[in-house]
C-alpha cells in the first residue's frame, strides 16, 4: 500500500426488492467515511431494574434503588430472599441465543456468593466476600473483576442452554 494524494470515491447503491424504494450515496471520499465496527451490546431488557416483572423471582423479592451502583448513582436494587428453603434469586426465561456473555454487577449483602447460570445449571459462581471465583462449567470461562466500592463484575462466556438465566443467592 502506497499513500497517494488522490481521492476515491465509492458509490453505494441499496435497492428493496420488495417496495421499490432505493438509496444512493455518491462522491463519498474513503478518508472521510466512518469506520463501522461491531460492539458487544445488551441482549436483556430491564438489565438494570430487577424489580420489573419481566424478571420473575424465585423465593425472593427485589427493592429498587436501594445503594450506590458502580456508576456512582443511586439505582442498585437489593435481591430480598424469603425463608423458604431452596435457591433464591431472579430467573429470564429463554433469551433466543446460545453462545453469550452473561455478567452482572454484584456487592455482598447477607449472602457471600452468586451464581450466573442457564437453568440446566451451566456457568460459574462466585465468591463476593474474597473476589474469587469458586467454580466454572466444563468448557466455559470465567471473569471476576473489581469495579470499585466492593462492586464485582462477574462475567461467564460459554455456550449456553437456551432456557433462560438464574441470577441466584447462595449460602455462605
Amino acid at each position: 500500500f502506497t499513500t497517494t494524494t488522490e481521492t476515491v470515491y465509492v458509490k453505494i447503491s441499496v435497492n428493496s426488492a420488495t417496495s421499490g424504494e432505493s438509496i444512493i450515496i455518491d462522491n463519498v471520499s474513503v478518508r472521510e467515511m466512518p469506520v463501522i465496527k461491531w460492539a458487544p451490546h445488551n441482549l436483556l431488557s430491564y438489565s438494570e431494574e430487577f424489580d420489573q416483572s419481566w424478571w420473575s423471582k424465585l423465593r425472593a423479592s427485589v427493592t429498587a434503588n436501594q445503594i450506590l451502583a458502580p456508576d456512582g448513582t443511586t439505582t442498585a436494587d437489593e435481591i430480598i430472599e424469603d425463608t423458604a428453603n431452596g435457591t433464591h434469586g431472579l430467573v429470564r426465561g429463554s433469551l433466543g441465543v446460545t453462545d453469550a456473555t452473561m455478567a452482572v454487577f454484584a456487592k455482598q449483602n447477607t449472602r457471600s456468593s452468586i451464581r450466573v447460570i442457564d437453568q440446566s445449571g451451566n456457568g460459574a459462581l462466585f465468591d463476593l466476600s474474597d473476589g474469587t471465583v469458586i467454580s466454572t462449567t466444563s468448557g466455559f470461562t470465567s471473569l471476576m473483576t473489581p469495579v470499585g466500592n466492593d462492586w464485582y463484575l462477574c462475567s461467564v462466556s460459554g455456550t449456553f442452554v437456551d432456557n433462560g438465566i438464574v441470577i441466584g443467592l447462595l449460602n455462605d
